[in-house]
């Protein structure tokens, strides 16, 4: 039961934010619609997510459309670009 309690309060710190997370959420899509981008940062599976999770943008939220502002970039420990070939 104890790591039940603990989701719990997860659970519940979010309700208490569902106000102010659906106004950013709106925003941000209105931002995303005007040409805005959304940066992920990440490495390791924190890279991997992001990666994962800004593959739904475009279908999401761009209803197909496809251009620059859509790609993904990886970037390599020296930072340099991974090639697509």
């Amino acid at each position: 039961m104890g790591i039940h309690k603990e989701d719990q309060k997860a659970v519940e710190a979010v309700g208490e934010q569902l106000q102010k997370i659906e106004e950013l959420i709106a925003e941000i899509v209105c931002k995303l619609r005007e040409g805005g981008r959304l940066l992920y940062i990440g490495a390791g599976t924190s890279g991997r997510l992001g990666v994962l999770d800004a593959s739904e943008c475009p279908p999401t939220f761009f209803d197909g459309l496809r251009d620059r502002r859509h790609q993904i970039p990886l970037l390599q420990r020296d930072a340099t670009p991974v090639s697509d070939e």
